[in-house]
């Protein structure tokens, strides 16, 4: 059911006005926390990606060396 607004109500147009104001927040809080977590991922993706990646290059660089170092007998 609805609200009806009766003619002359104060508290009634007064508390629309408030819902408003509330869902008007609400929304801009969602949006900002929402931009905040994209910047906190993005960080976070480019700097622990890089540093996964150079510590993966580094054991595939030494995997390497081993293998070179002591090929199998065959």
């Amino acid at each position: 059911m609805a609200l009806a607004k009766a003619e002359g109500d104060a508290d009634l147009s007064i508390a629309i006005a408030q819902f408003a104001r509330y869902e008007e927040l609400k929304s801009q809080i969602l949006a900002l926390s929402r931009e905040n977590t994209n910047v906190l991922s993005l960080a976070l993706s480019l700097n622990q990606k890089r540093k996964a990646m150079l510590l993966c290059l580094d054991s595939l660089s030494e995997l390497k060396v081993t293998i070179l170092d002591n090929p199998s007998p065959g």
